[in-house]
């Protein structure tokens, strides 16, 4: 563990004594910790949690969203974030070392489908009706010279007339598939390709000249669930062979998995608490949200929480020890759009006024279950380090704490909504601090 001493005076082996009673500071009281052993008026053990917190949603840039197993698809009218809506993009391409050739004679086109699988993830209500379509995309989906990845604002364009669509009631949970009927008259120059030996059949790039993908997109009028569909889902040629009997079905599988995917997220939180974080403003302050801060996948939201008179505990010149710091808050849990559970730990980051991470800690904030009252679910988390750390930096500084969802950030549209210092029930932050006299 890592020590900071405010000022180094000759009280130093003290302090290093000190050190064997630190684990008992915040959960026992000073006639438990062996005082009598030290001198009288030696030092005294005091909580502090009187520090203010400057408190934002933040909004990156960017989030990667490709080559992550997930076909996000939605769109959903939340009352507390507004409008947030996922495509998913994703080349179509050929399995290899298949031939994908036909006879001529005794063939007949049958369909062209897509198979989507379910992968088990959902969010928001999924007993609602809702409608999904396929587009074709009309331009190549490839990573730009300057970039290294697809983002959850990146975009391609696409035709307006649907290839397929399907209104359904999700299934996330079962296991099974989602089998679309495609445009037939793309089926039928598919199908042609084949009968005709064509060179756009002959390997994966030259299908992915012909045909450079699809994208999956949720109906914006409707206010419906997220579902998750594997990167295992697949388009299907199917056909039937006259040329012995018995008679048999075949099909062609063009897999999605072998090429490019990922998924855009468009936001639109006009009407709402967080209208004013935008792209532009990319932080919005709690005070002006209804005391309010949010995170939420895939969009690329965190919470920042900065402490900004920490260096008040120097201005008295006296020696002490930071022994622990705990930061706790509450997640709002009255809301309508809260029917998921919690996630069990948010990731917790140290970064700089910027938002640029500083350090990579590993910290998690932990959640503790009120289960018989729900009052008093809380997330917890010890910061003594960055405490240590901030008292350190010579200067004004604004570096701070970004909170993150632990799973499924780049890949969800999980969210929670915490409450700030003058909320209900108000962030706050407890250091335990032992003062050398």
């Amino acid at each position: 563990m890592n020590i900071f001493f405010a000022r180094v005076y000759d009280k130093r082996l003290l302090l290093y004594t000190l050190l064997s009673i630190i684990a008992f500071i915040a959960c026992n009281k000073k006639e438990d910790l062996g005082i009598d052993f030290f001198p009288e008026e030696t030092f005294d053990i005091n909580v502090i949690d009187t520090f203010s917190l400057t408190v934002s949603s933040v909004l990156y840039d960017s989030l990667i969203t490709d080559r992550l197993d997930r076909l996000l698809v939605g769109s959903h009218l939340d009352v507390q974030l507004g409008r947030i809506t996922s495509y998913a993009y994703c080349q179509v391409g050929l399995t290899e070392g298949d031939s994908y050739y036909l006879e001529k004679k005794n063939m007949r086109y049958d369909s062209l489908t897509l198979a989507l699988k379910y992968d088990g993830y959902s969010y928001y209500d999924t007993s609602n009706l809702q409608t999904l379509y396929i587009y074709r995309v009309s331009e190549d989906i490839e990573i730009a010279e300057e970039d290294t990845a697809l983002y959850n604002k990146s975009n391609f364009f696409f035709t307006r007339r649907p290839l397929g669509q399907i209104s359904f009631y999700p299934r996330p949970n079962s296991g099974g598939e989602l089998e679309i009927k495609l445009d037939d008259n793309l089926g039928l120059a598919i199908y042609n390709l084949a009968i005709e030996r064509a060179d756009e059949l002959a390997n994966n790039d030259n299908f992915q000249e012909y045909f450079k993908g699809i994208v999956l997109a949720a109906d914006t009028s409707q206010s419906a669930a997220f579902i998750g569909f594997s990167t295992e889902s697949e388009m299907r040629l199917h056909y039937t062979d006259y040329s012995e009997l018995p008679i048999t079905q075949g099909k062609y599988i063009f897999p999605i998995d072998g090429g490019l995917y990922f998924n855009q997220i468009e936001t639109n939180r006009s009407g709402t608490n967080f209208a004013e974080l935008t792209p532009i403003t990319q932080e919005l302050y709690s005070y002006k949200s209804d005391n309010h801060s949010f995170i939420q996948g895939s969009e690329g939201v965190a919470m920042r929480i900065e402490i900004p008179h920490l260096t008040d505990l120097l201005a008295d010149g006296n020696d002490f020890l930071i022994s622990k710091a705990v930061l706790e808050f509450y997640p709002i849990t009255k809301d309508s759009e809260n029917n998921h559970s919690l996630p069990s730990q948010l990731n917790v980051f140290w970064a700089n006024k910027n938002n640029e991470i500083l350090a990579y800690n590993n910290y998690a904030a932990t959640l503790y279950t009120d289960e018989e009252y729900g009052r008093d679910t809380r997330y917890e988390v010890d910061i003594t380090e960055f405490i240590q750390y901030q008292l350190q930096v010579e200067g004004i500084n604004h570096n701070a704490l970004i909170f993150e969802l632990s799973e499924d950030y780049n890949t969800s549209v999980n969210r929670v909504i915490i409450g700030d210092a003058k909320h209900e029930r108000g962030m706050s932050l407890k250091v335990y601090i032992i003062s050398i006299k």
